[in-house]
């Protein structure tokens, strides 16, 4: 699946992309029966950046709105089932992984401030995010 779209706001320097837009979003799913009641599936995510603002620290007044994007993010998520079928009820275990990538997600950008002046550093804007993973197990039984 794939999506393409634009949202965009009338701001006081005019018209510029809103605080979450994400023009392209994309998601390719596979997923393969194999022999012994096996599933195995993938899952890749790759989405657009949201806008931000970069200040200018020689023009902190002017700054234009949502001036650039965070990075764009990817992930890759990764599942393998395996069902046993009885008389009047299956048992299914599976082993799943997201974010298999350990992709960082990146929230917004901060600004340090100087320990010694205590100036925020307009000049050396910092992504402000974390990497993950979140690996699990699971057990279901059905009638």
């Amino acid at each position: 699946a794939y999506t393409l779209s634009r949202t965009e706001r009338v701001y006081s320097c005019g018209l510029r992309p809103a605080d979450y837009d994400q023009t392209h979003v994309l998601n390719f799913v596979l997923q393969v029966r194999l022999p012994w009641h096996l599933m195995v599936g993938a899952r890749f995510l790759l989405q657009t950046g949201r806008p931000v603002t970069i200040v200018d620290p020689n023009n902190l007044e002017a700054a234009t709105r949502n001036n650039t994007r965070l990075p764009n993010y990817y992930q890759l998520d990764f599942r393998i089932d395996r069902e046993w079928i009885f008389k009047k009820w299956a048992l299914s275990v599976f082993l799943e992984v997201v974010n298999l990538t350990y992709s960082q997600s990146v929230i917004g950008l901060t600004y340090p401030t100087d320990p010694d002046t205590g100036i925020t550093r307009y000049d050396m804007p910092q992504l402000n995010g974390f990497n993950w993973i979140l690996p699990s197990v699971g057990v279901r039984g059905r009638f």
